[in-house]
């Protein structure tokens, strides 16, 4: 059925759709359509809106802002908001001393790449050139970030344009192998990072999502998993590098899931909570 909409909807099959419900408000937990009809945000706008549509206070401080100073490039430049945020971030981040913001979680997870691998190279050691992730894991959209977090239900199609990491198994109590408790399990995802983490120099990084995987299927991960990923990570010099792009910020309970995990990252990645989707910002 064609459409009147000139739109492309990302993750829809649009020969499904003939129209789709035109969202003219929101207030609360609630999205209002053109007819008054209201939905229940319970996906968050995505998991971004932890604050609620048309929050007078993020709105008002949004339109002040605007009216003295839109957006300045930070080449060479800065300004008073982004220096504030980025002080904030630091001093509710433990063992986070600078911030490099992005537009959106993709690319923040992109530079965190690049930061990684730009760490060994500034070293000169030159061989520290690949990335360790967890399978079942995601970071993104973009190129380097479905590499680091491949789902074959999305990014199957593109996989031949990827480049390699190296994968593990992560424990999941709703789909363990055979024969397998989930504190067996994981004991052996852990054994399997460690041998590969000891045994190959060439690991930059290991990344993962910090305190659980979101998109591949909502997996908790088991007590002190992630903080024995972190010790493994410090033994055998690979940065350890942290996703809380939609597990950050109050979505797990915790300001800073790290935090609570018990974990030192080298690089954690924000994004989606951060504004609360009012804005478009990643750090």
């Amino acid at each position: 059925v064609k459409s009147e909409s000139f739109v492309w909807h990302p993750n829809t099959q649009m020969l499904e759709w003939s129209k789709f419900p035109k969202i003219v408000s929101g207030n609360g937990i609630w999205l209002i359509d053109e007819d008054g009809n209201k939905f229940l945000d319970a996906v968050a706008s995505m998991w971004c809106n932890v604050w609620g549509h048309s929050k007078k206070e993020l709105i008002n401080v949004i339109v002040n802002q605007t009216k003295k100073l839109q957006h300045s490039p930070l080449f060479n430049f800065t300004n008073e908001p982004i220096e504030i945020l980025a002080k904030k971030l630091t001093k509710l981040t433990p063992g986070m001393s600078k911030v490099f913001f992005s537009d959106n979680g993709s690319t923040a997870m992109e530079i965190s790449i690049k930061i990684a691998l730009q760490y060994w190279d500034n070293l000169g050691q030159k061989n520290k050139i690949k990335i360790a992730s967890l399978e079942n894991g995601y970071h993104g959209d973009t190129f380097g970030a479905m590499s680091v977090g491949y789902l074959p239900e999305f990014f199957s199609k593109f996989n031949s344009k990827l480049f390699s990491t190296t994968r593990f198994s992560v424990p999941n109590s709703y789909h363990l192998p055979a024969n397998y408790t989930i504190d067996e399990f994981t004991s052996y995802c852990l054994e399997k990072i460690e041998k590969k983490l000891r045994e190959d120099e060439a690991i930059a990084a290991f990344v993962m999502e910090s305190g659980a995987q979101v998109a591949g299927g909502v997996n908790i991960y088991p007590d002190k998993f992630q903080k024995q990923i972190d010790t493994i990570c410090k033994k055998y010099d690979v940065l350890f590098v942290l996703d809380e792009i939609a597990t950050g910020f109050g979505r797990l309970g915790s300001m800073i899931e790290y935090k609570s995990q018990g974990c030192s990252p080298d690089i954690v990645s924000f994004g989606k909570m951060l504004t609360g989707g009012y804005l478009t910002l990643a750090a």
